[in-house]
């Protein structure tokens, strides 16, 4: 079976960034921090939100460069 593509989008006003995982109807969310994990009725995640995407998108280019050096 074929993977299906990830749609991923960024709203820079909101500074939200976007992971559509599933075609399924949403049923309900939990919220973890900055994160959103939105979830069908079965219990599948279908669409994920990011908050604040752009303080940790900078704070995983810190990471990513002490992994370097």
């Amino acid at each position: 079976m074929p993977l299906k593509q990830l749609a991923i989008s960024y709203e820079p006003e909101a500074d939200v960034l976007s992971w559509e995982l599933s075609p399924l109807p949403i049923d309900h969310a939990k919220e973890f921090g900055n994160l959103i994990i939105h979830f069908s009725a079965s219990g599948s995640p279908v669409f994920i939100e990011l908050l604040n995407a752009g303080m940790f998108v900078h704070q995983a280019e810190g990471v990513m460069q002490a992994q370097i050096t």
